[in-house]
């Protein structure tokens, strides 16, 4: 869940710490608190749209996101990464799962 908006969203993929054009870090980062967190992982999260049919993609900080387990929210485009939801978590499709190993072994 991302702190501040409450919204729920799915990690799709993460980065060990921020990685982005300068111009996009000056820009999303202003104060001493967001340059503390260019250090912090960064993830990639889908969130509903205010559609259905719509697609938010943020990337965020760790320090912005709470671990929440046992949620399928209704978001478009996650059979791209996922097989399926196993009612706790999301199961990765194999590539992603090849680019993200140690993730699968760490929520089984």
């Amino acid at each position: 869940m991302e702190r501040k908006g409450h919204m729920i969203g799915v990690v799709v993929s993460w980065d060990a710490e921020l990685r982005a054009p300068p111009e996009w870090i000056n820009r999303m980062h202003s104060n001493s608190e967001d340059t503390k967190a260019e250090r912090t992982p960064h993830y990639k999260v889908l969130f509903r749209g205010p559609t259905p049919s719509s697609l938010m993609v943020a990337y965020l900080p760790q320090t912005q996101l709470e671990r929440i387990r046992d949620t399928r929210p209704d978001i478009p485009t996650l059979d791209n990464y996922f097989t399926h939801f196993d009612g706790t978590r999301f199961i990765m499709q194999p590539w992603l799962r090849e680019l993200f190993p140690e993730d699968e072994d760490e929520d089984a």
